[in-house]
């Protein structure tokens, strides 16, 4: 049985394939344009989260998102090591949970056996920047010197 086609899958699941009996008549190829499905999720401000994309069929690649734009930084698992023990893990399909509103992709479903995505959430040193504040020392200082001016006058007052 020769033939110009793909075959069918009965042909396949039955056990009789031959691969002399077939040849590549075509290549079935499917683009997921990741930065468009992930800008404008984060506000104004939300800057410095690295988000890391996984597939066992694909090499790994790294976004920044820096509030609503993003920036890719190339393939690999560009993540600050320092922030390790911090991230989030999840599988693609697995975040239809989390949506609000309107989903943004339309187009066909992922595959999800085969070679399933793993999306992994980092911070880095400009979220923990963001946070980091001398406030909590100031505030406890204004506070001791408060109690101190009030009981030094209530003890030069003689109350």
């Amino acid at each position: 049985m020769l033939a110009d086609s793909l075959g069918t899958k009965e042909v396949w699941a039955n056990g009789d394939y031959n691969p002399a009996d077939h040849k590549v008549v075509g290549i079935l190829s499917q683009s997921v344009y990741w930065r468009d499905l992930i800008k404008n999720i984060l506000p104004e401000g939300s800057d410095g989260i690295y988000c890391v994309f996984e597939s066992p069929c694909n090499p790994t690649f790294t976004y920044e998102l820096n509030g609503p734009t993003v920036r890719y930084l190339g393939v690999g698992d560009a993540h600050e090591d320092r922030y390790e023990h911090m991230g989030v893990s999840s599988l693609f399909q697995d975040l239809e949970q989390y949506t609000v509103g309107e989903r943004p992709y339309s187009g066909l479903p992922l595959e999800q056996e085969l070679c399933p995505w793993t999306i992994r959430v980092y911070p880095s040193h400009i979220v923990e920047d963001s946070y980091r504040t001398n406030n909590p020392i100031i505030f406890s200082v204004v506070a001791v010197l408060i109690f101190a001016f009030t009981t030094g006058r209530s003890s030069f007052l003689g109350i």
